[in-house]
């Protein structure tokens, strides 16, 4: 059930410009961990650009709060790992990539999340639903 709301709620939205890999054989990643309550609050600083685009794709949620942001360089087809706030571990590999969409691997294995992403060119994408303190957990991916 976790796995099809993770799936479900991945969305592509166009927002941050993206620029293809690299080279074929690296991507270099952007991951910002933020947390979205259906509590009030302040509009995170760090996520002013794209505030409103949050409100719209979880709209059950009005509070979003950016915990943690990584840069990862990938190799292809090596695994780069990051700890996540609710004491859990995301594995980030980059798979290459076909026509106009690079492939990046998300494993989260204590939440049995292993899914193969697929990211056009200047696209944000969103990976969502880990339970977290009161809301979830969402990933915002992006090249650049």
């Amino acid at each position: 059930m976790l796995r099809a709301l993770l799936m479900g709620l991945g969305l592509v939205v166009g927002l941050v410009g993206v620029r293809p890999a690299q080279a074929a054989d690296q991507a270099d990643l952007k991951v910002s961990v933020i947390h979205a309550t259906k509590k009030a609050g302040p509009v995170d600083p760090a996520l002013a650009r794209i505030q409103s685009t949050l409100e719209k794709t979880f709209g059950g949620y009005t509070s979003f709060r950016e915990l943690a942001k990584h840069k990862i360089e990938l190799p292809l087809k090596k695994t780069k790992q990051i700890k996540l706030p609710n004491d859990q571990t995301a594995g980030f590999t980059y798979e290459g990539s076909v026509k106009d969409q690079e492939k990046i691997r998300l494993s989260i294995p204590r939440s049995r999340v292993d899914v193969s992403l697929r990211v056009p060119p200047r696209k944000v994408f969103y990976q969502a639903g880990l339970p977290y303190d009161g809301g979830i957990l969402i990933l915002a991916l992006y090249l650049r």
